[in-house]
């Protein structure tokens, strides 16, 4: 301070003194670290990648292979937008996946065809097949039996018919067709079962009840 200005930036005070201009020092920041050896460092694998794969791997009954093609797809577009690791894996988890789905798809499929299209001796099977006539036709020397089917269900269908004979000395034995048919839906047919084989020592009467009966779609 002074009496008097000293040169340019000196400032008058309220108690009639001088004084010199104030001055500001900046620090300059410190410079940005670089990474180790200079280099930025570089993202890792993508997790979703890896448990992509892994679950392709487990297919845990389809479930497993849905996930693993969801988590593969999302997992790549990650890895577009950060470049990290794990493209590869990501790639095989969807690959995987997409094999499970569809094996699991065609397994559900071909169960479920199966289970519509083969029924074994269910009770309405048995309802839809009546026997006619059972003994010796005048120009047949051999028993045979006439049957009535009458398909129940809704679509068409073909039958195997057992039919159990019993003649009058109690002798025993099974007349059966592997295909009668094919029976419209709802439709009704009639035919004729005759005996295969030696059934010369069989006597009539006869007795004759269905043994089995099973239902085919035709």
């Amino acid at each position: 301070m002074s009496d008097t200005p000293q040169g340019p930036g000196w400032w008058l005070a309220s108690d009639g003194r001088w004084y010199p201009p104030q001055t500001t020092t900046q620090v300059p920041p410190p410079p940005a670290s670089p990474g180790y050896g200079g280099m930025p460092s570089k993202p890792g694998t993508n997790g979703l990648a890896i448990a992509s794969l892994v679950l392709g791997i487990l297919w845990i009954c389809g479930v497993g292979s849905l996930l693993a093609l969801i988590l593969g797809i999302v997992a790549l577009s990650q890895i577009r937008k950060t470049a990290s690791g794990g493209k590869g894996l990501a790639i095989a988890g969807i690959v995987l996946g997409s094999l499970g789905v569809l094996a699991t798809g065609g397994t559900a499929i071909a169960v479920a065809l199966a289970a519509d299209n083969v029924k074994f001796n269910e009770p309405d099977e048995f309802n839809d097949v009546e026997i006619t006539r059972c003994g010796v036709k005048e120009t047949a020397s051999k028993p045979s039996v006439d049957v009535r089917i009458t398909n129940d269900s809704s679509k068409r269908s073909n039958y195997l018919v057992v039919v159990k004979v019993t003649g009058s000395d109690s002798k025993t034995f099974d007349l059966a067709l592997s295909s009668l048919g094919p029976v419209a839906a709802h439709g009704s047919d009639v035919f004729t079962i005759t005996a295969s084989g030696d059934t010369t020592s069989a006597q009539g009467p006869f007795n004759c009840s269905l043994s089995k009966v099973n239902r085919f779609a035709g």
